[in-house]
């Protein structure tokens, strides 16, 4: 019966473990929630794309980095 209960303590043990991984992450999701995006709001991003569609799903390819270019007026419309 004695190795019953030590079983259950390292049960125990590795329950608490990952309790505490599962709460880091929503801990930190929530921080980033609450802090909205780290990019600072007066920029929008670009993001350049190929020209032409490819692949299965037909979308276009990611060409360079994406760029966070100032922008300092309150609204943005971008016609189709």
């Amino acid at each position: 019966m004695k190795m019953a209960d030590e079983g259950d303590g390292e049960w125990n043990r590795f329950k608490n473990k990952m309790k505490e991984k599962r709460t880091a992450n929503t801990r930190d999701r929530k921080k980033k929630e609450k802090s909205g995006c780290s990019v600072p709001g007066d920029t929008i991003t670009v993001q350049r794309l190929s020209p032409e569609v490819s692949g299965k799903l037909q979308k276009y390819s990611r060409i360079g980095a994406r760029e966070f270019v100032a922008y300092e007026h309150d609204q943005y419309t971008i016609k189709r």
